[in-house]
């Protein structure tokens, strides 16, 4: 189960109204696998700064509507991708899928329900 913090959604609505948030929810959801595929890509390229990039977008966007686990899963690769380190990348590259099943499931419900 992906935990998510309704009040992002929340702040997020607040911010640029509800059609806005929705569209941001609905692009994001529709992005999910081609922007893990890019960081899936950049690290098997041993490409550091482009799974930097790519981590750190996804990771942003994921707190944006508030999908906790996802963001924190990208959070751990941030410092050490940074530092040109792709073995924790590597590492959670094995848990992403889950997590972005979890994640797009209950997404998808919040917005539903919105």
């Amino acid at each position: 189960m992906s935990r998510l913090r309704p009040e992002a959604l929340s702040a997020l609505r607040a911010d640029v109204g509800e059609d806005h948030a929705r569209g941001f929810v609905v692009c994001f959801l529709a992005t999910l696998e081609s922007r893990v595929g890019r960081l899936s890509g950049a690290v098997d390229a041993c490409d550091t700064g482009e799974a930097y990039v790519a981590a750190l977008s996804l990771h942003a966007s994921a707190v944006m509507v508030g999908a906790t686990d996802l963001a924190e899963t990208l959070r751990c690769t941030l410092a050490p991708l940074r530092r040109g380190d792709l073995v924790p990348a590597r590492a959670v590259l094995g848990d992403l899928p889950a997590c972005v099943r979890a994640t797009s499931g209950a997404l998808t419900k919040a917005v539903e329900v919105a």
